[in-house]
């Protein structure tokens, strides 16, 4: 082999040193060639100077960069973000996607609530579409109008405070607050005193509230066992057991009944002498029709 050249040892070194300069670029840039994960797209009306490459933060941990930014086409312009994530970070379809400021005056990156875990996954190349940052000039002209308005009130009280009789009515009307206040305090001081007297009288009031309900419950108790007896003695009489349910059932006791009656109607002096020889007789047991009238 031929010896080496100054010319091929200089080259030598210089492919080192480039090679050198590029592992470290790529190792202060966060490159990774070869993690895996996946990409979705977001669509903002305003992005407040993200620039490609900015980082994506879930919770506060970075889980991806910005790939690539591109307008679309239509009635109003719109910036779509094509985001990659490492894989295992979960985003979901109502996850809220809002660019942030790392500090006061930081860099922009983009802030992701992933979302709730009910709702479906993002899928490579889905959708979503993010909540535009606030405007730096939009949030001055808002500082600028409430300065205008704090100052507008200042000045308003200013001119009520600099007259002399709106300062006896303050006068007045603090002194009458405080006023106002003392009275409270003395009867919130009689209301609690009056509160502590009535304790035991409301006490003793709700244990006689108490022995009354338990009293009533039990009469209802009673009450209740007295409806279950005379249902039951109601229905051994509709049985026809027992004096009162034969008396009820029997109908050959009705018609002995009935003839008497009949008998007393007809000869009513019998109620007053007895008679010598009794013209009562006992029915046949044969039902006794009853004329029209008495039907």
């Amino acid at each position: 082999m031929p010896k080496s050249t100054p010319e091929f040892k200089v080259g030598i070194f210089a492919l080192v040193g480039i090679l050198i300069l590029c592992v470290m670029i790529l190792f202060v840039r966060d490159f990774r060639l070869f993690e895996k994960g996946y990409r979705f797209k977001v669509v903002f009306n305003y992005t407040g100077g993200l620039d490609k490459g900015a980082p994506v933060r879930v919770a506060g941990v970075e889980v991806g960069r910005v790939e690539k930014i591109k307008f679309l086409k239509g009635e109003t312009t719109r910036v779509e973000l094509a985001l990659w994530i490492k894989k295992g970070v979960e985003i979901h379809q109502d996850a809220e996607v809002l660019i942030n400021t790392m500090g006061l005056l930081g860099e922009k990156y983009i802030e992701i609530a992933p979302g709730t875990t009910n709702t479906p996954k993002i899928s490579e190349g889905g959708l979503l579409v993010g909540k535009d940052p606030v405007r730096f000039e939009k949030a001055m002209k808002m500082g600028e109008e409430m300065v205008k308005k704090l100052d507008g009130i200042a000045n308003c009280l200013n001119s009520i405070v600099v007259e002399t009789n709106a300062k006896e009515t303050i006068k007045e009307i603090l002194k009458n607050a405080h006023e106002s206040s003392a009275k409270l305090n003395i009867l919130l001081t009689q209301l609690n005193g009056m509160c502590q007297e009535s304790r035991e009288e409301i006490k003793v009031t709700v244990s006689n509230f108490k022995d009354i309900s338990t009293s009533l419950k039990s009469e209802m108790g009673k009450f209740s066992d007295s409806l279950t007896s005379l249902k039951s003695v109601l229905g051994k009489v509709d049985a026809g057991k027992g004096t009162i349910g034969k008396l009820v059932s029997s109908e050959e006791l009705y018609d002995e009944l009935y003839a008497f009656i009949r008998d007393l109607e007809e000869n009513p002096w019998k109620l007053f002498r007895k008679p010598k020889k009794s013209s009562y007789r006992r029915p046949a047991k044969k039902k006794i029709e009853k004329t029209e009238e008495e039907k």
